[in-house]
């Protein structure tokens, strides 16, 4: 449950984080990620919109640790709103932190601002 002072939610590899006022009252937010090949979450309730005048100016961020997805490190990392199917319907506004060194062992984490609840997944 997030309301109006905000809140983290955490479920596998994913963390969404919810800035304070993005909420006009508490939400009971269900957050699944299946395992799987595909790095992705699904945030209900569906079509969720979240208030934009938050302290921050980002209303909710979700984070995603992709290290061990075997991105390709030439790759442009981004997170994507997906469908059911998991195909593409467009990219969120993405900040990625990486390591050039595929022997690395640091994590690997792209974030994006979310407007609103839908389907979610690393893409390159």
């Amino acid at each position: 449950m997030i309301g109006p002072l905000g809140g983290l939610i955490a479920v596998g590899h994913h963390y969404l984080w919810v800035d304070s006022l993005a909420l006009g009252s508490a939400v009971s937010i269900t957050a699944v990620a299946p395992a799987g090949t595909v790095r992705w979450v699904r945030f209900q309730p569906d079509g969720l919109v979240f208030q934009t005048n938050s302290k921050t100016g980002s209303p909710a961020v979700i984070y995603t640790d992709y290290t061990g997805c075997s991105v390709p490190t030439a790759s442009v990392v981004q997170i994507a709103q997906v469908s059911d199917a998991l195909g593409i319907l467009g990219y969120l506004q993405t900040y990625v932190k990486f390591n050039k060194h595929p022997w690395s062992q640091g994590t690997q984490y792209v974030a994006a601002v979310l407007l609103h609840f839908s389907n979610y997944a690393v893409a390159w």
